[in-house]
């Protein structure tokens, strides 16, 4: 309805959202104030704006958030070579499960010293997409 059925850029949604920010919190505001005169949902208080303070997280869990994200990426690494090991020697005994050779002999891959991926220390449950 606001785009007028255009596909407006991402950039151009998020500017939008910050310059009319008050604007729609108020009128998310009425309509929640609609709903609850319909079907008897609690009235949101006055002082709900979608600020940017209130999305980030508490800065004192930030140690806590490393140390897991750590503790994930360390996780993964250990997964990748365990996998990489068991490969190996599957590709060592030069037959596959159904008792057929292997046509070429096995290209030996190396995982990395160190993790080398990322984690989103805010969010470590989210992935790239």
């Amino acid at each position: 309805m606001i785009a007028a059925n255009w596909r407006p850029d991402h950039t151009t949604i998020a500017r939008f959202r910050q310059r009319h920010e008050t604007a729609l919190a108020g009128l998310f505001g009425e309509v929640l104030a609609l709903c609850a005169a319909r079907s008897g949902w609690p009235r949101p208080s006055a002082a709900w704006t979608p600020s940017a303070s209130a999305r980030r997280a508490d800065p004192a869990s930030r140690p806590a958030r490393v140390r897991e994200a750590k503790r994930r990426l360390e996780e993964e690494l250990r997964t990748e070579c365990a996998a990489n090991a068991a490969y190996e020697a599957y590709r060592a005994r030069g037959v596959m499960k159904n008792g057929r050779r292997f046509g070429s002999p096995p290209k030996p891959y190396q995982p990395p010293e160190q993790p080398t991926g990322k984690i989103n220390v805010t969010d470590p449950d989210s992935r790239n997409v």
